[in-house]
Order: structure tokens, then C-alpha cells, then sequence
């Protein structure tokens, strides 16, 4: 059971991913595409013919926005953005199932969280949400965390209690929003850029890829030594789990989205599908993720609210 443990701490730790003189190709974002439906629609109904000369209009107008930049010209722009980040808000929903080989365990996880941080000095505030389901077993919890630069502070579910913890762990939050930083994210794939198609629609560039095989795996390995604690690599070790020599990813695809003004990353999306060798079997997982980036540079460094200081228990009174 213990192996399928680090299975799942793993496979939640990695999160977390044209060619470079073509410009974006135009599309016609979503909600527009919704609009533009519901509208022929309408006017199909009403037995009247779309006009010409407006389709004509909105023909120039969405030349007039084309951007003649290219995919490589966008990357740099965005990852200068994402450096001179201050601040932002993340929205990010994962679903993911682990299926045993024989098919006969099967866990289930779905994790939402809410966060907001500053970069300098680093503050952050995380509600999370996560519902998991093994062996036809429910186990829900939620958390809830305050960081400064001056102290750490974490909601226990089961003792319903506000727990300040040693600052000593902040060199693992550090590490957390390291993962939660959208520069982090564009610098994952700054070797593939060249392979990734790009799209543009009013408002946004859109960087998308699609690969099946092991290319990205290399990039997974790294991903996940960065952020996975020691602790957790040696105790990997010692339950004989080689997560990395035997981590395959059969398919991922992934979406990037930047405001085309100020070229924030705005949201990601992720589909991977994977699998890891155990004891010579194999376990199947396969992962979607939504991401939201808003608020950019326009929060204020987080404060610890008064009614949480003076409740919270100090970490060694816990351990007595």
C-alpha cells in the first residue's frame, strides 16, 4: 500500500507543461464562436440572411488585430512577463485516476484550490480542497494556509485546530510556489517551443502541443526531483520504487494561453496520460488540469488575520 502512496504523492507532484518564424494563426475564441451561433441562429429563425458588408467588417477588424510576431518572439515576451511577475491569483482543478494493473485497485483523486500570493516578499494564502477515493473508501479533506516571510500557518482538519509551524519549512514553501509560478511553467517547455502550435484570436495567444511517445519524459524526471522532498525520495528508495527509471508517458497535451497586450499567462490546461512500472507491473494514470491565472500584479502582500494568530497552537505544543 505504501508504494501506491508515493504512486499518488508523485503523480500529483507533476503538475505542475509551429515552427519559430511562423506568426499565430487566427482563431475565433470561444465565447465568440458561442456568440456568433446563437446569433445565426436567431436570425435563421427570423428567416433574415447574415449581411455581407458585416462579415466583410469583422473580417478587417480581425486583420487589423492579427499579430505578425512569432511563436518565438511570443515565448520571450511571456517569460519576461512571468520574471517581473508581483503578484497573482490561481484558480486550479486536477482530476486523476490511478488504475492497478489487474484493475482491481482503483484510486481517484480531485484537488481544487484557490491561491493567492505576492513574489517579493513572498506571501501566500491557499485554500485547497481534495477528495480522493480508494478501495471504495471516501477520504475528503480540506486545508487551508498562511505564509509570510515571518511565519507559517496551516489548518489541521481533524483537530479542527490553526497550527503555527517551524520556519524551518520554508524552504519548502518556497518550493510550492516555485510550482505555483507561471515563469516556472513557461521555462519547462523552452525547448519544445518550436513545436508547438500557435494560434492567436482577438485578445489571446494560444500555445498548444500534442505528443504521444517518451520526449517529455526527461523533462518530468526533472520536474519532479525539483520539487519532490528528500524525504520522499528516500523513502521511495527504501520501498524499492524507482519512479524515474520506470516512468513512461504514453500522451500529454497542453495549452498555454497569453494576454496578447502585457503577454501574462493567463490559464493552462494539461492531459497526460502515463504510466509507472511496479514490481515489474504496471499502473496506469492518466491526469487533466485547469489552471487560471487572474489578478495579475494586483494583490497586496497577504497578512496573517488576527483571529488566526491568537488561536493557533504553536507546532510544539502539538508534538507534546
Amino acid at each position: 500500500m505504501k508504494k501506491w502512496l508515493y504512486v499518488l504523492l508523485l503523480s500529483i507532484l507533476t503538475l505542475g507543461l509551429a515552427a519559430c518564424n511562423d506568426t499565430a494563426e487566427p482563431v475565433e475564441d470561444a465565447s465568440a464562436e458561442e456568440e456568433s451561433a446563437d446569433a445565426d441562429e436567431e436570425e435563421n429563425t427570423e428567416g433574415t440572411e447574415v449581411d455581407e458588408d458585416e462579415n466583410e467588417e469583422d473580417e478587417e477588424d480581425e486583420e487589423e488585430n492579427a499579430s505578425e510576431l512569432t511563436v518565438m518572439e511570443v515565448y520571450e515576451e511571456a517569460l519576461k512577463a512571468a520574471e517581473s511577475l508581483e503578484s497573482t491569483a490561481l484558480t486550479m482543478n486536477m482530476e486523476q485516476e490511478m488504475t492497478s494493473p489487474d484493475g482491481e485497485e482503483n484510486i481517484t483523486t480531485s484537488i481544487q484550490s484557490e491561491t493567492e500570493m505576492t513574489v517579493d516578499p513572498l506571501t501566500m494564502y491557499q485554500d485547497m480542497k481534495t477528495s480522493a477515493q480508494m478501495d471504495g473508501e471516501d477520504m475528503d479533506s480540506n486545508m487551508e494556509m498562511y505564509v509570510t516571510d515571518e511565519a507559517l500557518y496551516m489548518y489541521e482538519e481533524q483537530l479542527d485546530e490553526w497550527i503555527k509551524l517551524d520556519t524551518g519549512m520554508m524552504g519548502d514553501i518556497n518550493e510550492l510556489a516555485n510550482q505555483e509560478d507561471p515563469a516556472d511553467q513557461l521555462k519547462m517547455f523552452e525547448q519544445f517551443v518550436s513545436d508547438f502550435d500557435f494560434e492567436q484570436t482577438d485578445d489571446e495567444f494560444i500555445l498548444k502541443i500534442d505528443v504521444d511517445g517518451d520526449e517529455f519524459t526527461s523533462m518530468m524526471e526533472e520536474m519532479v526531483g525539483d520539487f519532490m522532498p528528500p524525504e520522499i525520495v528516500e523513502g521511495m528508495a527504501e520501498e524499492g520504487v524507482d519512479m524515474f527509471e520506470h516512468m513512461k508517458i504514453n500522451h500529454m497535451n497542453y495549452e498555454m494561453y497569453l494576454d496578447k497586450e502585457t503577454f501574462d499567462l493567463t490559464q493552462f490546461n494539461m492531459d497526460m496520460d502515463m504510466d509507472l512500472e511496479i514490481d515489474d507491473e504496471s499502473v496506469a494514470i492518466v491526469q487533466s488540469i485547469e489552471s487560471t491565472y487572474s489578478n495579475i500584479n494586483e494583490i497586496d502582500p497577504i497578512e496573517i488575520p488576527e483571529e488566526v494568530e491568537e488561536a493557533a497552537i504553536d507546532e510544539s505544543e502539538l508534538e507534546l
